[in-house]
């Protein structure tokens, strides 16, 4: 993608999510909490496994496979929603399934929730209006990553957790907007979760 593409979309993802997303939410340590409950609690439904099994099936062990399918299926076919008027909602794994749709913060809890179904370490990076998932990548699978897609190193792994945008449908794993990446991400400036 070009610079001046990466700027526009960056811009634009940060303006309605900055607008819809989680710019309302002033209680950042209830929202994090909400948040954590409901993808521990949800990945363990027999329901959502299932769901994550079918998503992966095929893949085996394959750890950019399994991130990619899981991936894939939220960015592609879940739907972006803004939240009701000045209410913010956290649906759970389950109910953005059922409803095919969700704003970032909801997008995010059912990506999160489906990785770590399927077995992943999550972490959440929240940024001003905007919310993003890592996956965590065992360092057998480091050399996999797509060329320019963002991951971090782990020291204490020798892995890598892998940027994933839950809202930018058709981008590869660990794409993330060079605006957004250089504003926040790149010099710690969010707000990270591991969940």
């Amino acid at each position: 993608m070009s610079n001046d593409g990466d700027k526009f979309w960056g811009w634009l993802l940060l303006g309605v999510l900055g607008f819809f997303g989680l710019a309302k939410m002033s209680d950042w340590s209830s929202m994090k909490e909400r948040m954590k409950r409901a993808i521990v609690s949800q990945a363990r439904l027999p329901d959502v496994r299932r769901r994550a099994a079918e998503l992966t099936k095929g893949c085996q062990m394959d750890e950019i496979c399994r991130v990619e399918r899981l991936y894939r299926f939220v960015a592609d076919q879940v739907d972006y929603m803004p939240d009701p008027w000045n209410e913010e909602h956290f649906a759970e794994a389950l109910e953005t399934i059922y409803v095919g749709a969700g704003d970032c913060d909801c997008k995010c809890i059912l990506l999160a929730t489906l990785l770590r179904a399927n077995g992943f370490r999550v972490a959440f990076d929240f940024v001003p209006g905007h919310v993003l998932v890592e996956a965590h990548l065992s360092a057998s699978f480091v050399d996999q990553i797509p060329p320019g897609g963002y991951a971090r190193p782990d020291p204490t792994t020798g892995g890598r957790w892998i940027l994933l945008e839950s809202t930018a449908a058709g981008a590869q794993i660990g794409w993330v907007s060079d605006e957004l990446y250089r504003e926040y991400l790149a010099g710690g400036q969010e707000r990270r979760v591991e969940i």
